[in-house]
């Protein structure tokens, strides 16, 4: 059984995004996740409930739920009568058997989309693999393989619009083949300079010289090959690159819209809300007729302590109805969340819900094991919680409905969901202290000024899982200033016990 995982990274100067995997778990009917973070935020910037609220929280982030690509190595890509590119290749030959098929459109559509995603998805992971690898002699033959299968799976992609009748088909799917032949090439194009970057870093950069000149003339093929099509995602020197980007942005959102999934917001818990305080109203009632029932039990029909005991009655019920409110209300707060969304493929089907939530806990309210993770660093430590913060409190919770999941793609298996949060803290460091600062040095006999970058630590503390299985838990460290997010550095939680 695959555990759930997140990867954290910087989105931008001002954003965080943190990308949560769902994985479906076919043997059980429904496949239930809990997400937990805690944001921990120095006292001084004065960032609390009352400067800071839900709606704030809500404007600053955005949230993404898609399907996760489905998982393929680069020689699988192009190898076996089931792989990604024979699919593709038997949907091309559909359309142009039967142009006019409203089924074989969608599968060309489909295919061409999820080629391109797949492709996409398993350069990263290769890129990801190859920075793991410390051995020179394995990096240079796995980047070799790597370059080699990559040229064979473009050459193959790019065969496919040299059948019979191809040129024959409508314009407009002639142009999502070259849509996706462009991306292809800049996807390709950009892991290549990732890997050739990576090569660059290492010692003895002489061991990686060929490797570096295959990477190149692969790099330069596509450029050419970009140059001839007409395709304009050229990127030059000395140049704002304004179409390039564009180009790149929309073809990405284009290929990936076969993975991203329909969801409707709505607030959870209203029904509840609204029954409490109709339960509150009745009860500051009930409590005013009491008050009165009893006051003509003790004295009588008598016009002034009739009057004085409605007067009475008024002012109890009054408080009453507000104290009950506010109980009742947190109540709720409490036991349900903010939001509940649906989660719907491209047929409207509900494949899954997610409920989520946000509020400021006060430090005596978080978990023990939580506190403890928080103020493991020895500086924390020393400080014996007179570093004062605040929490904001996040919480999720994740039902997936694995038997309609696995309905959606009929000749790839669905192996879970991607839920992309990403958070954005410009308004938070906006309330930081300037970030430069001058400082004295001592060098030996020479002394003066030097400059320095003052920054602010903001700990995150994730904990996640399926609930009565085995549950995760990270530490991260975002160092920030008013400038933006510096860096982000996960620190070693060790043994909680």
């Amino acid at each position: 059984m695959e555990n759930m995982r997140e990867r954290i990274t910087i989105r931008d100067n001002n954003q965080f995004e943190i990308k949560y995997t769902y994985p479906l778990q076919p043997e059980e009917k429904n496949t239930r996740y809990f997400v937990e973070m805690f944001l921990f935020i120095p006292q001084s910037l004065n960032i609390n409930h009352k400067t800071y609220g839900k709606s704030n929280f809500y404007r600053d982030s955005t949230n993404y739920i898609r399907f996760k690509t489905p998982d393929f190595t680069l020689p699988e890509i192009i190898d076996g009568d089931s792989s990604p590119i024979q699919k593709t290749r038997m949907a091309v030959k559909e359309l142009i058997t039967s142009p006019d098929s409203r089924e074989a459109q969608e599968n060309y559509n489909y295919h061409l989309k999820m080629f391109s995603s797949i492709l996409k998805s398993a350069l990263r992971d290769e890129e990801e693999r190859l920075e793991k690898i410390i051995d020179c002699n394995e990096l240079n033959q796995s980047v070799d393989v790597m370059v080699n299968t990559l040229s064979r799976i473009i050459l193959e992609f790019r065969k496919l619009h040299n059948f019979d009748s191809f040129l024959s088909l409508e314009d407009r799917w002639k142009t999502l083949f070259a849509l996706s032949d462009e991306y292809i090439s800049i996807i390709s194009e950009f892991h290549l300079f990732k890997v050739m970057e990576l090569l660059s870093k290492k010692a003895e950069t002489e061991k990686y010289a060929e490797s570096s000149t295959k990477l190149r003339n692969l790099i330069n093929s596509e450029c050419s090959h970009r140059f001839s099509s007409g395709y304009p995602s050229i990127v030059r020197d000395n140049s704002d690159n304004e179409t390039f980007l564009y180009r790149a942005r929309t073809l990405k959102k284009v290929m990936g819209s076969i993975l991203f999934l329909h969801t409707q917001n709505y607030h959870d818990g209203k029904l509840a809300e609204q029954f409490m305080l109709s339960l509150a109203a009745g009860l500051a009632m009930a409590v005013a007729m009491l008050i009165i029932l009893l006051g003509q039990k003790i004295f009588g029909n008598i016009a002034l302590c009739l009057g004085l005991g409605t007067v009475i009655s008024y002012m109890i019920k009054d408080r009453t109805k507000e104290s009950s409110r506010i109980w009742l209300s947190n109540w709720v707060k409490k036991h349900f969340f903010d939001y509940k969304t649906l989660i719907m493929d491209n047929l409207n089907r509900k494949i899954g819900e997610c409920r989520s939530s946000i509020s400021f806990l006060k430090q005596s309210a978080v978990p023990p094991d939580i506190m403890k993770i928080r103020n493991r660093d020895i500086l924390a430590e020393l400080a014996g919680g007179s570093l004062r913060e605040e929490v904001i409190y996040l919480r999720k919770q994740i039902n997936l409905v694995n038997a309609e999941c696995n309905k959606i793609w009929t000749d790839f298996r669905v192996e879970g969901l991607n839920d992309i949060v990403r958070f954005n803290l410009r308004e938070i460091m906006n309330k930081m202290d300037k970030p430069e600062r001058e400082l004295y040095f001592l060098e030996g006999e020479k002394w003066g000024h030097t400059d320095s970058i003052s920054v602010y630590h903001l700990n995150v503390i994730l904990r996640y899982g399926m609930a009565a299985k085995k549950i995760e838990t990270r530490k991260i460290r975002l160092i920030v200033n008013r400038n933006g997010i510096r860096r982000i550095v996960e620190t070693d939680i060790g043994n909680i016990t």
